[in-house]
């Protein structure tokens, strides 16, 4: 029976009714993103009341296991990443969203640090701060409608959420992809890349779910998913890939897409789409990927919010919402013309604390 749980487990002043739900079914929580319109971006308040859960639930003995889905509308979204529409609302009114990102990156530690399985069904788009919930659980389940992707440079961020920590310890320097070129990739891609752990046909993703809720063992259900076939882009190219992204600069990554572009279409993609991305954040991004490789994950993260704490203060993240969402008249128009016009000062000037302090976590 599904006990819908009550606000003195998830406080009701996070005001998070309408689009995060959770209910105690047995021994498991089912949580549930309820705002398929806006393709479950992901607000601040819901990130307060998942947070808020997981602090209650880790603790509780009654309780083995989290699974969460989405309500995924006719546009077939997990989650498409965070509110960026209320960020830029943030920055009209001169009020940055410090706390938005704060609170995020805390959710992200509790996800990967949650001491019991913590199972992600990610049946469509899963983006940003989509891939935060989902990709640091102990469970990711993806169906033949998931699309991941990276995309933060394109809009003048950087890739956060602990994708600093994440991707580069994929193989073979994919997550250097996904991180630099923001491409999406499907769910044979997800699995090859290690970013999925399991693979469940659409039409049998609810039905997964209810005997996930339904059992006290979510590893003996999950045991019985049949395995999905590893052909795909990715490891067709693995060798290249890894060429091309393991550069140590830069500029060697632009060089060696340049040269390859020609005669594989996952290349041509990935050098048009840094080229319209935000210098800045490109710059920014693949020095964060660099630093990732040897950080703990609350090292990464806390340098993700130093990062995001300079990128607020700026230009280029408000620009790129104006293009991508807002208004859609003309591309963004970066404050940087070019890579080669950022210096190394400059780039290491955004890793440093913030005004309001670096990124604390709860033990």
């Amino acid at each position: 029976m599904n006990i819908p749980i009550a606000n003195s487990n998830i406080p009701a002043q996070f005001g998070a009714e309408n689009d995060i739900t959770f209910n105690r079914v047995g021994s498991a929580i089912d949580v549930r993103l309820t705002r398929p319109k806006a393709l479950n971006a992901l607000t601040h308040n819901m990130a307060l009341a998942l947070y808020q859960g997981l602090r209650n639930w880790r603790n509780d003995e009654s309780i083995t296991h989290v699974v969460i889905s989405a309500d995924s509308g006719e546009k077939r979204a997990f989650c498409a990443g965070g509110d960026i529409r209320d960020l830029y609302e943030g920055y009209r009114a001169g009020t940055p969203r410090y706390s938005f990102f704060r609170d995020e990156y805390r959710l992200n530690e509790a996800i990967a640090t949650f001491p019991k399985p913590y199972i992600a069904l990610i049946d469509g788009m899963v983006m940003g701060g989509g891939a935060g919930i989902s990709m640091h659980g102990s469970h990711r389940i993806v169906t033949g409608n998931t699309k991941f992707a990276m995309p933060e440079v394109t809009i003048g961020l950087i890739p956060d959420v602990g994708g600093s920590y994440v991707l580069p310890r994929l193989k073979n320097s994919y997550g250097m992809l996904l991180g630099l070129a923001g491409i999406a990739i499907g769910p044979e891609e997800c699995l090859e890349a290690g970013i999925a752990t399991q693979f469940c046909a659409a039409e049998e993703i609810e039905n997964l779910r209810e005997k996930l809720l339904d059992s006290q063992n979510p590893d003996h259900v999950l045991q019985a998913l049949r395995a999905l076939p590893l052909a795909n882009q990715l490891a067709d190219l693995s060798s290249n890939i890894k060429m091309a992204f393991s550069q140590t600069t830069l500029g060697g990554i632009f060089q060696q897409l340049e040269l390859r572009s020609h005669f594989t279409p996952l290349f041509a993609t990935a050098l048009k789409k840094m080229k319209a991305a935000s210098p800045l954040s490109l710059s920014l991004a693949f020095e964060l990927l660099q630093r990732g490789r040897s950080s703990t994950l609350r090292q990464a993260l806390t340098m993700e919010y130093q990062l995001v704490s300079r990128i607020l203060e700026g230009p280029d993240l408000y620009e790129g919402i104006r293009a991508a969402i807002i208004d859609r008249t003309k591309p963004a128009k970066w404050q940087h013309d070019s890579n080669e016009a950022i210096d190394s000062a400059l780039i290491a000037s955004f890793f440093s604390s913030p005004a309001g302090g670096d990124l604390t976590f709860e033990n």
